[in-house]
């Protein structure tokens, strides 16, 4: 991670919900379920979490099921 650099040049850290791969924000690979925005490490990964979010997140979208 860049330190002393403006935010917007500071790569962020998330955690995809299906693998549970780290992986760097900004990713095309994104989904909305309960107004939360989740991103994935592969096309793979959404597909799967666009077919059945509730396995992954809980049904308000607020916490991982992992």
């Amino acid at each position: 991670m860049l330190r002393n650099a403006p935010a917007r040049d500071r790569e962020v850290i998330v955690t995809d919900p299906v693998c549970g791969m780290e992986v760097e924000e900004p990713l095309t690979f994104r989904a909305t379920f309960a107004a939360h925005e989740y991103s994935f490490c592969s096309e793979e990964c959404r597909a799967q979490f666009v077919a059945s979010p509730e396995e992954y997140v809980a049904p308000d979208g607020s916490a991982p099921r992992r």
